[in-house]
């Protein structure tokens, strides 16, 4: 029997909050022909977006608790790959995997991930997708070396958010991206709304293969908060809207007092939506390792709005 082709692979990179996940639910909408397999990487021990999108139908896995590029979790990564992946596609079980990476990851690792622990004899990555939001990205891409890296390893840009910035805004931000990545095809979206091809192969320079990051390179830190009784919607809002800037992203599943709610927080604001029955009420709370007390006041809050 000849050997299987190489598994197509899609890879999303993009800061916290600029729409990975929701541009992983409009492959799916628009791709309904693909089995499409979607692997999460979550920077926290939680999997938020992984629930998320198994409301799609499509097979999900997770990879959770730091990122798929890192020591910690490269091994993790690689024996889902090997062993579940490469078994459902050798099973007609799929016809292709798309990967979100976790906001804070770096992507230069990827080249020498595939090469070194025999990925790319199995799988092909066809396309690496880059989503950035204009309202922060200048202030990121000039402080943050992984969404620089981000931004140097894709083929792929969409500048997502357009609604919530300024023509200024998007141009600046644009200007930045084509110096940055001169040969990366620059797309614009409100909500990620726009046509993507997931067989197109483009041109694109061979993958970057720097070593593995170590746990202590990442300056970010997360924390959980569980809830063992209903919240009043009105208090989980009045919460978000008090939020300061210095926390990055606020994601999860809450019981509220109007029912089962997804909890969104980006920099481009907040969203309370309802959603299915969930096994746990928890939300996931990200900040720079520097606002570390913020992130315990944070969470502090949010657990006394569990409080009866």
């Amino acid at each position: 029997m000849p050997p299987l082709p190489r598994i197509p692979v899609t890879l999303v990179t993009g800061f916290l909050g600029s729409g990975k996940t929701t541009f992983l639910l409009r492959l799916a909408e628009q791709h309904p022909q693909e089995q499409i397999l979607f692997l999460v990487n979550e920077f926290a021990p939680d999997n938020m977006d992984g629930l998320t999108l198994s409301a799609t139908g499509r097979p999900t896995h997770s990879v959770v608790g730091g990122s798929l590029f890192c020591e910690c979790k490269a091994a993790d990564f690689v024996r889902l790959m090997r062993e579940e992946v490469c078994q459902l596609y050798a099973g007609q079980a799929i016809t292709q995997v798309v990967i979100e990476t976790s906001g804070i990851a770096d992507p230069s690792a990827i080249g020498r991930l595939m090469q070194d622990h025999g990925l790319d004899a199995h799988f092909s990555i066809r396309r690496i997708v880059n989503i950035v939001s204009p309202l922060r990205f200048p202030q990121l891409h000039a402080n943050l070396a992984s969404v620089q890296a981000q931004v140097l390893a894709c083929d792929t840009i969409i500048i997502n958010q357009t609604d919530l910035a300024s023509v200024a805004q998007i141009e600046h931000c644009r200007q930045l991206l084509a110096a940055a990545n001169p040969a990366a095809r620059l797309l614009r979206a409100e909500h990620c709304h726009l046509p993507f091809a997931l067989n197109e192969a483009p041109t694109r320079p061979p993958l970057p293969d720097a070593p593995l990051a170590t746990g202590d390179s990442n300056p970010f830190t997360t924390a959980t908060a569980k809830f063992d009784q209903v919240i009043a919607t009105t208090a989980l809002q009045a919460w978000l809207n008090q939020l300061p800037t210095t926390v990055l992203r606020v994601k999860g599943h809450v019981e509220t007092s109007e029912g089962w709610r997804e909890v969104q927080r980006t920099v481009g604001g907040s969203a309370i939506t309802p959603t299915n029955p969930q096994s746990e009420s928890r939300l996931v709370v990200i900040t720079h390792e520097r606002d570390q007390a913020t992130l315990d006041q944070e969470v502090r809050q949010l657990a006394a709005l569990g409080v009866a």
